[in-house]
């Protein structure tokens, strides 16, 4: 049975592509379709109701996911989940990061601009703890924004004083978003290169 349009949203994930999402809805024992999002379903895990709502690439279709999201389903975290590139090799492919830090990056100035985000679970390196605890690879991570592909190592390289940087376009914006709505809000993601 499809929970009713006023059930309260526990958290909401937001990714760039369907490709992100796909291995976690196929481990969900339902799905509904939400109609009013392009590519957005909700779910029920345990006790709690989520959405998962793929935006498309880049900071703008993230940042107007995530307000739609909050505007209409009032949920109570948002997270942001999706690929990221590593610009260090102690991060290898198929590690799982957590952000511990969010920042913007604009490689033209290049200026380096922290978001602050909300977070009120335990601790970051608790949950990577409990990650690598189940067997994979995790780690804490400094999510950097940037607003196009980058090529890492010659636009990069301002970034690798940061502790362990991952490339992404869409966390910083969600995490803005996030603090604008006063909710929590945590970024994840899965190390492709």
């Amino acid at each position: 049975m499809c929970p009713s349009a006023s059930t309260p949203i526990t958290f909401a994930l937001i990714a760039a592509l369907p490709r992100e999402v796909r291995p976690f809805l196929r481990r969900l024992a339902s799905t509904w379709r939400l109609p009013e999002l392009p590519v957005a379903w909700r779910f029920q895990l345990g006790e709690w109701l989520g959405i998962v709502a793929v935006s498309g690439m880049g900071a703008d279709q993230a940042r107007g996911t995530a307000r739609h999201l909050i505007e209409i389903y009032s949920p109570r975290m948002l997270i942001s989940v999706g690929y990221g590139g590593a610009l260090k090799p102690e991060l290898a492919p198929g590690t799982v990061v957590l952000g511990q830090e969010y920042r913007h990056y604009d490689p033209h100035g290049p200026t380096l601009t922290p978001v602050c985000s909300p977070w009120a679970g335990p601790p970051v390196q608790e949950l990577v703890a409990h990650l690598q605890a189940a067997g994979l690879p995790a780690a804490a991570a400094v999510l950097v924004t940037t607003p196009r592909i980058i090529v890492k190592h010659r636009e990069g390289a301002p970034l690798l004083v940061l502790a362990n940087p991952v490339l992404d376009l869409e966390t910083a914006a969600v995490a803005t978003a996030a603090r604008a709505a006063g909710i929590p809000f945590l970024g994840l993601r899965a190390i492709t290169d």
